[in-house]
């Protein structure tokens, strides 16, 4: 059946298309074409975060009207839409340069203001409103006839209240002079100015302590008074076409004006008068002309302000629905009908003196469609492999969900050198031949991809089972894949893991590692047993456990003795390192010391323990006796531009000669720079120090380094101790080593001595020194002297 099949994927091999591929897949689409999805609990948690988000702060934005300015340059956009001409029935009589320079400048005399009121009156004016108070007495003569000109046209003369507010005084209100007051009908001329002065509002009405005043706009209106709540005037009415006639033109009877029936707003025009108000739909103008405007409001009906909550919860209620996990065009539909309906619905009302205010539906609809959208395309990216549009492996890490099937990973190890030797991108092509070889040997359901790893589901097998199945795989995979006009070859290997009980975000790490640790052990493939779990989960928190080990204690260091071959005694020891967790009991040192080094965190272990090796050994050379002490040093530490200066702090702290002291130097070969290692090494012989080459006849300590490294002791490694006999080829080799290295200056240690006859052998050949159970376990520096070392030596102690 396999030569069959590789015949179709030969006679098919040429430049494959994807979706002759995989064509249920494709380049996946936004919206669901493809069966893989991002996990819906994990989606739907996002989306609901982003709606809470928005929601809080769009309706913390409403409640303080932090909004506000936002809010009157939309509205008055809206007034600019419906831009409009005043009625003609209320006139400005303007007090503008022409009066002023007519009549004297500055304040205007009483007596021409009464001659304006007996013109407007002679002209048919229906009323006459003074935007101003008359609170002053001026000359006694013109304020009579003033005062005269008010009692004869009582009830159609109004003049100016204005209410002050001050924190330190209160409130307090400006009124017409006493004199005028029996006379004068008076009016509100409070407004209220918006941040930013972008709009105005005005009162219906105010109370002075009394009674209710109404306001100017109230009265050219004839509103009756109903609250003292203030009201947005329709801004689309445009001042431009308020009638208005100078002052002097009133009082001389010269204008082309109808006033009659009219009501008249007596006000100041200019800058001098200090009544120039801020709109931004209709920019600088006259306070009188604000009134004016309001009054006109007030006649077509009575303004209403529904405020934001009303929009704002149909704009959320479109939020909800953009967030459910619908089409694009349904996204974009509600999002842009939630919009259309917070301009439309506004500008319509507002033709009927409804006010609505959209800033904070606007708010929570431009978070949300802007996060929301952000999500859906990292969802999309996240979900589809850009190269191949295969579902991405990101989809199976979002799956909190079980499978009761064996997930697979297969990796290409050398998939990087194939896309690094061509000049364009070939990954979409060779992924492509790569699945259609998978689907050729009946592999169905959604494969995912990302870079060089491919993963799927498949039914449960048992481990035979799995064997026979990654054996067809590699079969199948043998066979070259053509990239244009060249043939590569497949390196493939397989990662399995079969624990249907974690969930599928979890078991995708661990068929990569299988995958990725099958290719390290030139293995076909690895199987991730659930046993392992526990273990990784330790030695993914063994480095914070073993600093926290050596702050507590529960990290030691214990001294193996090295005896002299010629001297026939204990001269010296090898510190080494030892941890007995709490828990876990004694962990071997081949566990953590090695993790610690791979992730360069053997720094502080190895501080502490020279630090406690050359503690220890100070100790017994106080005592009388010469020792040696010899302490492990990794590559890593060996490039450390700090290990000169803390060798020297310590061996100084301690007192200790530096010529006592042997560096072992450990994985010599995988020195990264070994330039730099080779300069501290130098400079650590010549402060005393000796350096010793461990481990030697395996993995990088070889004879080269006699030629390279500053040594002056090699250690022959346990393996060749071991099997030492006479005869065997382990005798010759440590003959010779122990011949070659007395011949260059160097002293050998033999470790690993567990019999007699090895212990013979070795004194017989010249070794130096030995090393192990033999001689003495590793144990701490007390029982060492009291239990190793000879009587006469702990007496002298």
């Amino acid at each position: 059946m396999l030569a069959g099949v590789k015949a179709r994927l030969w006679k098919n091999s040429a430049n494959p298309r994807v979706a002759e591929v995989y064509p249920e897949h494709g380049p996946a689409a936004e919206d669901g074409g493809s069966r893989a999805q991002i996990d819906p609990a994990t989606s739907r948690n996002k989306r609901i975060r982003i709606i809470v988000w928005a929601f809080a702060l769009a309706f913390l934005c409403g409640l303080i009207d932090f909004g506000r300015p936002l809010e009157d340059v939309v509205q008055a956009g809206r007034d600019v839409i419906r831009s409009q001409p005043a009625p003609q029935d209320i006139v400005v009589v303007a007090i503008d340069e022409k009066s002023i320079s007519a009549l004297g400048g500055g304040e205007i005399p009483r007596d021409r203001v009464a001659q304006a009121i007996d013109s407007a009156f002679d002209s048919g004016a229906k009323r006459l409103v003074f935007d101003m108070a008359f609170s002053l007495p001026t000359e006694a003569e013109n304020d009579a006839k003033l005062a005269e000109k008010f009692k004869q046209h009582r009830g159609k003369v109004f003049a100016g209240i204005i209410r002050n507010s001050s924190r330190t005084t209160g409130t307090s209100f400006i009124r017409p002079h006493p004199r005028f007051r029996p006379y004068v009908q008076t009016m509100a001329l409070n407004g209220q100015a918006t941040p930013f002065r972008l709009s105005a509002n005005f009162p219906f009405s105010i109370n002075d302590g009394q009674q209710k005043i109404p306001s100017v706009s109230a009265v050219l209106s004839d509103t009756q008074i109903k609250t003292e709540e203030y009201f947005r005037p329709d801004w689309s009415m445009d001042f431009d076409s308020v009638p208005s006639i100078s002052l002097i033109d009133l009082i001389n009877g010269d204008h082309s004006i109808s006033l009659k029936g009219k009501s008249l707003a007596v006000g100041h025009t200019t800058v001098v008068g200090g009544d120039m108000r801020h709109l931004a739909a209709q920019g600088w103008w006259p306070g009188v002309y604000f009134h004016v405007v309001a009054a006109h409001t007030l006649r077509k009906g009575d303004p209403v302000n529904f405020g934001w909550i009303g929009l704002f919860l149909m704009s959320l209620a479109a939020c909800v629905l953009c967030a459910t996990r619908c089409t694009k065009l349904q996204f974009n539909a509600a999002a842009g009908g939630a919009f259309v309906v917070l301009l439309v619905v506004p500008l319509i009302a507002d033709a009927y003196l409804v006010t609505f205010e959209i800033v904070p539906a606007l708010l929570v609809l431009a978070i949300c469609h802007y996060r929301l959208s952000a999500l859906r395309k990292l969802e999309h990216s996240s979900s589809t492999n850009r190269s191949s549009g295969l579902p991405n492996i990101n989809v199976l890490r979002d799956q909190s969900t079980t499978s009761d099937q064996v997930l697979v990973c297969m990796r290409t190890g050398n998939f990087a050198d194939i896309d690094a030797s061509f000049s364009g991108s070939v990954e979409q092509l060779l992924i492509a031949e790569i699945c259609r070889r998978l689907r050729a040997v009946g592999i169905t359901g959604d494969i995912y991809h990302s870079e060089d790893m491919l993963a799927w589901f498949m039914p449960p097998a048992s481990e035979r089972e799995l064997d026979g199945h990654f054996e067809g795989l590699k079969a199948i995979m043998i066979a070259p894949v053509v990239l244009g006009a060249r043939r590569v070859d497949l390196l493939v290997t397989f990662g399995a893991d079969s624990d249907f009980t974690s969930p599928v975000s979890s078991r995708i790490g661990s068929a990569i590692m299988s995958a990725t640790e099958a290719f390290d052990e030139s293995r076909l493939w690895k199987h991730y047993a659930p046993e392992r779990r526990d273990k990784a989960d330790w030695e993914l928190s063994l480095l914070g456990r073993l600093d926290e080990g050596i702050d507590n204690g529960e990290v030691w260091v214990a001294f193996q003795p090295q005896y002299d071959f010629v001297k026939k005694c204990i001269i010296g020891a090898e510190a080494l390192v030892r941890w007995d967790h709490p828990d876990k009991g004694p962990i071997s040192p081949e566990e953590f010391v090695l993790t610690a080094e791979r992730h360069n965190r053997i720094d502080k272990l190895t501080w502490f323990v020279l630090d406690r090796a050359i503690a220890a050994a100070a100790g017994i050379n106080r005592r009388g006796i010469e020792f040696t002490i010899s302490v492990n040093v990794s590559a890593s530490v060996l490039r450390s531009p700090k290990l000169i200066r803390n060798v020297r702090d310590i061996l100084g702290r301690h007192g200790f000669p530096a010529g006592k002291l042997v560096l072992e130097i450990t994985e010599t070969g995988r020195i990264s720079d070994m330039a730099a290692a080779l300069d501290i090494m130098h400079a650590l012989t010549r402060m005393g120090v000796r350096l010793s080459i461990d481990d030697y006849g395996t993995g990088f300590a070889s004879l080269d380094y006699f030629r390279v490294i500053p040594a002056t002791e090699i250690k022959i490694d346990r393996r060749f101790i071991s099997n030492l006999r006479p005869g065997a080829a382990e005798m010759v080799l440590v003959a010779s080593t122990i011949a070659m290295a007395h011949s260059m200056g160097c002293s050998v240690v033999a470790e690993g001595i567990e019999r007699q006859s090895e212990f013979d052998i070795l004194a017989m050949s010249g070794c130096d020194l030995g090393q192990g159970y033999l001689i003495g376990k590793p144990v701490s520096p007390d029982i060492l002297v009291e239990s190793i070392l000879p009587e006469r030596l702990r007496r002298s102690a």
